[in-house]
């Protein structure tokens, strides 16, 4: 589950195996010009991602330097923040794709939807736009779970759908067509009912992490498989780790041989220490393994 951290950051690897999922609405730079603006795009089809934390330009020169270059940066935040184009630009140069999640820490998700913070989100739009590069973006997710204020109880996934819808109908009366939007859900519960419907959604993100007695199988294959008893947009692993112990191989191979197995298109390592030791950048014996099992 995503931990209560303002800005937290992923990036992943460059080898790929599945087919590239690019939104329909997406049509690209316009201009060469445009294309320029923060460097050239790099089309993948599977990302391995990893949440360094603050220290995340380290972090991508480790992962790089083990044969993991960037290709997915998850930058979370908080809803009303404005986007760091700088930085977005900054990851895009690196072969990034960027994805923000903006989470409503205080916002009631009634007032999103009745318009009180349109003004937000109209120019959180326009900032996305004159990135003129693809962007995803994702909102309130794991909205499934029972410990942020946007789920059950303290929500209802009829609120939760509104409102998300809301704010992709914003960006969409704008004509902002570079947008992945991706709906990410935990793995504890349910999710059904909070899906927004397939012309708001393009990607699937389910979170969980491996412990010991938990690997793969145990913690995504119920949910994986409850996801595509209703759409059939592509999955991916949106925020894992697996904790140390006896098992940690054992779970790390089985991470990515579920992703294989289930054919999702990548998945988003949390290395941030929090719950457990989740970090693997600065331990280069790990890094080499995760490197050997993700790259198969």
């Amino acid at each position: 589950m995503a931990v209560p951290i303002v800005t937290m950051l992923a990036v992943g690897s460059a080898l790929f195996w599945l087919p590239y999922h690019k939104p329909a609405v997406y049509v690209g730079p316009q201009t060469a010009a445009q294309a320029s603006t923060c460097g050239e795009e790099r089309k993948v089809s599977r990302y391995l991602g990893v949440a360094p934390g603050t220290d995340w330009q380290l972090k991508i020169k480790r992962f790089t330097f083990a044969g993991l270059r960037p290709s997915l940066v998850i930058d979370y935040t908080s809803f009303g923040v404005p986007l760091d184009g700088t930085r977005m630009c900054q990851l895009i140069k690196f072969g990034d794709l960027p994805l923000v999640v903006f989470n409503p820490q205080t916002e009631k998700l009634k007032d999103i939807t009745t318009g009180k913070y349109d003004a937000w989100i109209l120019s959180y739009a326009h900032e996305v736009s004159g990135l003129h590069h693809q962007i995803a973006l994702s909102f309130a997710p794991e909205m499934n779970g029972w410990w942020d204020p946007w789920g059950a109880p303290k929500s209802t996934p009829a609120a939760y759908v509104a409102a998300w819808r809301h704010i992709h109908n914003v960006f969409k009366r704008e004509h902002v067509n570079n947008v992945i939007w991706s709906w990410d859900i935990d793995n504890c519960c349910s999710s059904h009912r909070w899906w927004p419907g397939a012309q708001y959604v393009n990607w699937v993100g389910v979170d969980g992490y491996l412990r010991q007695g938990r690997p793969f199988s145990v913690v995504f294959g119920g949910r994986i498989k409850e996801v595509r008893t209703f759409t059939k947009k592509p999955i991916f692993i949106a925020e894992t780790a697996v904790a140390p112990g006896p098992e940690w191989k054992t779970n790390v191979f089985s991470l990515f041989a579920g992703e294989r197995k289930d054919h999702l298109f990548g998945v988003v390592w949390f290395d941030s220490n929090a719950q457990a030791r989740w970090r693997i950048d600065n331990n280069r014996a790990e890094l080499a393994f995760v490197r050997r099992e993700a790259t198969k």
